[in-house]
């Protein structure tokens, strides 16, 4: 089953043919984790802004990306809503939104680590 589209013409025919404009199809076996999304969460924009939608339960906090927070609604219950993060986490990622929400706001915000991260 590994590499199920390689080397397989048959394959990798009905694969073009099921691709639209702009669209590449590959098998799930292709796909690997990636550590560069743990700063990631789905949002919705509606009328009344951006809304949280699901955070993932690798997320973690950062100040290159504190900025944002801020306009975004629904963070908390969507962070309740995460079935794979723990209690604890969850209540921690809560309790720190506002800190660096205010933390944002600053004029000077001082040197930024991109390895800073909680």
């Amino acid at each position: 089953m590994w590499r199920l589209f390689e080397n397989n013409n048959g394959l990798n025919w009905i694969r073009a043919e099921l691709a639209t404009d702009n669209e590449y199809l590959m098998s799930y076996d292709r796909l690997t984790p990636s550590s560069d999304v743990q700063y990631l969460f789905t949002v919705k924009k509606d009328s009344n802004g951006y809304r949280a939608i699901a955070y993932p339960p690798t997320y973690v906090l950062c100040p290159n990306l504190a900025d944002r927070y801020s306009i975004v609604n629904n963070k908390e219950e969507a962070i309740d809503d995460c079935e794979w993060m723990s209690a604890e986490r969850k209540e921690f990622i809560k309790s720190r939104f506002p800190y660096w929400e205010k933390w944002a706001k600053q004029d000077n915000r001082g040197t930024i680590c991109g390895g800073d991260r909680e």
